[in-house]
Formats: structure tokens, sequence, C-alpha cells
């Protein structure tokens, strides 16, 4: 689909002003160009802001666990942006009710061992972790919905096409996949009914799944010692799990609108402003967290901040799925340093994850 020119241009002003709110020292700024591969640096920015404070994309920004918490489970919240609110914080235009509906009933564990059984059993030596990650829900999702073996073979390069969905609501995306993902939402409309369940499963559920599960693979195998654990000890897979939400999350920003005018942590909020919870910042909160910056599956006390229906889907995907590889490659190590998709400040997934099984 040929974008829009003004769209194009409106893309392009949003960048323009990212860099230049960056460049003048906004951490929210920097973190929304969805570039830098240590996030710790904007972190500590973050914080030293204050719990709540108003970054000059219009939006108030915390990296507080506390009042990340507050703001998460606020009533006068919503997810839903004003038409008049600043340009900069309305990119894209499409049905964002495809990243908030509803994720219905959870498929079967059993469903999503036999998807792992085959997608994993075909694999050896070296190869992308990422690529097949993706697989796995894919394939739960086409059977869960009942979808034919020719349904499932168009499935697969539209879910792929979507996976910037997220990321296109607070970061300006490249033209080219910006038409990619205009079509392959129409695709998935056409291919599986504009109100089937099957569509938002398509456009969140997937990715926010195998970023969860990619996430949890990629810290293990940084720890010493923790993936030969995994494998003593299957049952370990829940508390990775738990751990890699605070760690590495699925999604590192969670943006809402307020209802009507708030006072949260003695900032006004007026109707319709936008505030935004940094969901890896506060999760790495040193006043909540000790030793934040360590992946430790065995960590108690608090638990991290998450959001989202769509999670108890992507800890099933990422907790069958570490099992299953554990048992599958007991010494898989790392085959080189994974990469990350640019411009994906909210996913922040993972583009390569090399790893070698033999």
């Amino acid at each position: 689909m040929p974008v829009d020119s003004g769209l194009g241009r409106r893309l392009q002003l949003i960048q323009g002003l990212h860099w230049l709110y960056g460049a003048n020292g906004d951490p929210y700024a920097t973190l929304l160009r969805g570039f830098d591969d240590d996030l710790r640096p904007v972190h500590e920015e973050l914080r030293r802001r204050g719990v709540l404070w108003p970054a000059k994309t219009g939006t108030w920004v915390t990296a507080s666990h506390a009042v990340g918490g507050e703001l998460l489970g606020h009533p006068g919240l919503g997810t839903r942006a004003a038409r008049n609110g600043p340009a900069v914080q309305r990119i894209m235009t499409w049905d964002q009710d495809l990243t908030t509906g509803d994720a219905g009933p959870l498929p079967g564990a059993d469903l999503v061992r036999q998807a792992c059984a085959e997608a994993f059993g075909r694999l050896g030596g070296a190869f992308d972790l990422a690529e097949v990650a993706h697989r796995v829900p894919v394939e739960v999702l086409a059977r869960v919905h009942g979808l034919t073996a020719a349904q499932r073979e168009k499935l697969v390069p539209l879910c792929a096409d979507v996976t910037i969905a997220l990321d296109s609501l607070l970061c300006p995306q490249r033209l080219e996949p910006v038409g990619r993902l205009l079509d392959a939402l129409d695709g998935l409309r056409a291919l599986l009914g504009e109100d089937s369940p099957a569509l938002p499963h398509a456009v969140l559920g997937v990715r926010l799944s195998a970023d969860l599960f990619t996430g949890a693979v990629s810290a293990l195998l940084e720890t010493p010692g923790e993936w030969a654990k995994l494998q003593a000890t299957p049952r370990r897979a829940e508390a990775i799990v738990r751990e890699t939400l605070r760690y590495r999350p699925p999604v590192h920003i969670h943006t809402a609108f307020a209802l009507a005018d708030l006072d949260v942590a003695g900032q006004a909020i007026p109707a319709g402003g936008q505030v935004a919870v940094v969901l890896s910042a506060a999760n790495r909160d040193p006043a909540v967290f000790p030793e934040p910056d360590r992946f430790d599956p065995d960590r108690a006390g608090t638990p991290a901040l998450t959001t989202g229906s769509w999670l108890p889907l992507a800890r099933l995907h990422a907790e069958t799925a570490l099992i299953a590889l554990a048992a599958r490659f007991p010494r898989m190590r790392a085959d080189g340093s994974p990469s990350r998709r640019g411009r994906a400040p909210v996913t922040r997934g993972l583009l390569r994850l090399p790893v070698r099984a033999d």
C-alpha cells in the first residue's frame, strides 16, 4: 500500500522533534527514538527528573515503581488518545483497539508444547532463535482458531509484517514497513474476520509471546550457570519468566490518557493528557530492587509492574517453550551477539538471537 504523503510528512516531523528534544536533554524523547542499546543512562536521567515530570512531548513520565503502580491501576486513565492532543502523541491512526483487546481464553499447555516440539525438533547446530520463536505463537494462533493449511501459509508473513504495530504508536517508523503494516492489517482482517478474537491475537499476542521467550533465553545465556539450572529443574521456568518481566520485559513503555483532570504525585494532569510509565526503568528502581541490573530468577520481594490482558498468554508460551527448549538442547549456548530491532522503544524485541545447540 502506498503510504499517504501526509502521513509520511507527519512521521518525519515527529521523528525530527524526538531527535531535537533528545539532543536538548529530554530523556523521554531520547527513549522514544528507539536506538539506544544500553538504557541504563537514560533510566538514570528519567529518575533524576523526579517521580512524575512533563517531557517536551507533553507527556507526564515516571520511572518510579511506586508512581508507576499508582498510574497502572488509576481509574481516571484510559487508552484512547484525544483527537485534539499534540501531534507528537498521535503518530499512527489505525485502530489501536487491536493492541488493547481482550485476549480471551488461554490455549491448552499441551497445544503449546506440541507447537514447540515441532518447531524445535527440526533444529540443530547453529540457528537464529528469534526467527524460530516467532513461529511457535503463530502456529498456536492458527490451531486455536481452526485455520486451514492455506490460511496458515498466509498468516505467517502477515504476522511478521505487523510486528512494528506497538512501536509505531510511539515511534515514527520508516515508510516502507508502515506500508507493509497497513497492508498486513487489511490482510489479517480479510483472513480472520473484522471482529475475530484472532485479530488482536495476531497483532499483539504473537509478538509479546515471542519477545518474552527470547528475552528470557537471552538473559539466561548471558548469566553463567542459569541455562544448566533450568535444564536440571524445569519448574524453574516460572521464576525465570517472572524475573524476565522485571529485567527484560516485552513492553517497556505503557501510555494512557487522563479521562478527566487528575492530580497524581503532585502533578496536575489535564483531561486528555498523556502519561507514560517506563516499565523497564520502574522495574529496576533501586529504591525497590536490590542490585536491579542483575538477572536473578531467585529474587524475592516486590513483584514487577506489568500490564496488558495478553500477559497470561505470553507467560504460558514463554514458560512452556523454555522447558521444551532446555530439554531439547541441554547444552545450548550463545553463538554471537543478539541484535535488536531499531525504532522499537516499546518492545525492544530481538531481531536476531544466534545460538548453537551441538
